[in-house]
């Protein structure tokens, strides 16, 4: 039941997402929302995602990373709104879920709040990573001190 509703608000949310305008990038990046960009902007965007996203794969392996553009007029300014997420495959938790990385970031300028948002996803997965070698020796620590009584 639980597994049932779990999928049926995954496909709500994929086809929310579709609507919304879902860009994919090499399979398994999703831009939402950016379609709305002048050409050029969409260009940019692109190489600063390419960029962050070669860091991240060189830390980790991921399954998936979603970016969603919300742009909210101000009179002559547009305020961008950003959220990132990264879905894993490989970091749970102790009940044994699967670990998601989000944040959500607002500026006036696209690139800049992109590029913080990128970065904070980026910082945070190197945490990540930190963590789990950690636990790794952690764990083969304790095993050794059982094998050893």
């Amino acid at each position: 039941m639980v597994a049932e509703k779990t999928r049926e608000r995954i496909t709500e949310s994929n086809e929310r997402e579709n609507k919304e305008g879902e860009e994919r990038i090499g399979g398994n990046i999703a831009l939402i929302n950016f379609g709305t960009l002048e050409p050029m902007e969409l260009i940019a965007v692109k190489k600063i995602v390419g960029t962050y996203v070669k860091k991240i794969s060189e830390k980790c392996n991921y399954r998936e990373l979603k970016l969603r553009l919300k742009q909210h007029k101000h009179a002559q300014t547009t305020l961008n709104e950003i959220e990132g997420e990264v879905f894993f495959s490989a970091f749970k938790d102790s009940q044994g879920k699967i670990l998601n990385i989000g944040t959500n970031i607002s500026g006036y300028n696209l690139f800049k709040t992109l590029a913080d948002v990128l970065e904070k996803l980026y910082a945070e997965v190197e945490h990540r990573v930190k963590l789990t070698k950690e636990e790794g020796k952690n764990i083969k620590r304790e095993w050794q001190k059982e094998i050893k009584k």
